[in-house]
């Protein structure tokens, strides 16, 4: 999967609940509202072929070479960034 399509795909995925933001040709950074809990985003992410690297980053998975990490806030803060 490219990091296109996986961005693409944790849109659909998360809907209105976070933002997804391209931070580079192999990152890519998901800010998730504070109204959805951590069980919930795990749940929302199962069957993407990820891999646990939150020893190295916390709350991030790779995905081939691609690193998705994961943030908290208020979802409306979130728009002020410039997205994929």
């Amino acid at each position: 999967m490219t990091k296109d399509e996986l961005a693409s795909e944790l849109r659909v995925r998360f809907l209105d609940v976070a933002q997804v933001y391209s931070l580079g040709p192999y990152k890519i950074e998901v800010d998730v509202s504070t109204t959805l809990s951590k069980e919930e985003w795990n749940e929302k992410i199962e069957g993407l072929d990820f891999v646990d690297n939150s020893k190295h980053i916390p709350d991030s998975w790779k995905c081939g070479d691609i690193t998705v990490q994961f943030f908290y806030g208020n979802i409306s803060r979130f728009k002020s960034k410039n997205g994929l």
